[in-house]
C-alpha cells in the first residue's frame, strides 16, 4: 500500500503516451514469456540427465495392482452395500461405512 497509493497518484498526474506504453507492455509480456519456457526447458533437460528419463520415447509409467488397493476395497465396499441394499437385509461388512448422499457414495471413516 505504501508503495502503490503515491505510484498511482504519480500516474495519474503523467501523461502517458499509449503507443510506448503498449510497446513497453508488449516487450514486457514476451520477456517474462521467453523466461518462463527457458527456466521449464532448462528444469526438463536436467531431469533428462538426472534421472535418465526419455519423455519422448517413453511415457509410460509401472503401475502395480497394489497400487490400486484402496480403489479395490473401496469397490469392494460399495458391491458389498449395493447387495444388502437389494436384499434388504443388513450386512456387517459395509455396515455404518457408507451412506449415500444426492446419489453418490460417502464413505465414513470409523
Amino acid at each position: 500500500m505504501l508503495l502503490f497509493i503515491p505510484a498511482s497518484l504519480l500516474l495519474s498526474t503523467v501523461k502517458l503516451d499509449l503507443k510506448k506504453y503498449f510497446r513497453n507492455s508488449i516487450i514486457l509480456l514476451v520477456l517474462s514469456v521467453l523466461i518462463f519456457n527457458a527456466r521449464n526447458v532448462n528444469r526438463i533437460s536436467s531431469e533428462i540427465e538426472k534421472y535418465s528419463y526419455k519423455p519422448f520415447a517413453t511415457t509410460f509409467y509401472q503401475v502395480n495392482e497394489n497400487d490400486f488397493r484402496i480403489e479395490n476395497r473401496m469397490d469392494k465396499l460399495i458391491k458389498s452395500y449395493n447387495k444388502c441394499k437389494t436384499i434388504n437385509i443388513d450386512c456387517e461388512i459395509s455396515e455404518g461405512k457408507i451412506k449415500v448422499l444426492f446419489g453418490k457414495n460417502i464413505f465414513v471413516n470409523q
